[in-house]
């Protein structure tokens, strides 16, 4: 199976607005290398949204949550949702 680039968003049950410009700087340097974004996510919790390359879903969604447990949820708070997207094969 060819590679592929896809779109994790995750959100975490920790309210964005809690987070000091010292907590984001922190976490978007973890990430810096996956294209990260933070903000607002839909059930009111901070949302990271990462570009991760893998061969399925499964691995990229499994290698983003990853990451955001190492680099992003220092207080290992609760996913409440994980969605993920595929931007297609990666040539090589």
């Amino acid at each position: 199976m060819a590679r592929q680039e896809f779109i994790v968003s995750i959100e975490l049950a920790e309210r964005f607005d809690g987070l000091t410009q010292d907590d984001l700087d922190d976490r978007y340097e973890g990430l810096d290398a996956f294209t990260p974004k933070i903000e607002w996510g839909a059930a009111h919790g901070t949302a990271i949204t990462l570009r991760v390359l893998g061969d399925t879903f499964v691995e990229a969604r499994d290698l983003a949550q990853g990451l955001v447990d190492l680099h992003a949820n220092p207080n290992q708070v609760h996913r409440l949702t994980t969605s993920v997207t595929s931007l297609g094969e990666i040539s090589p």
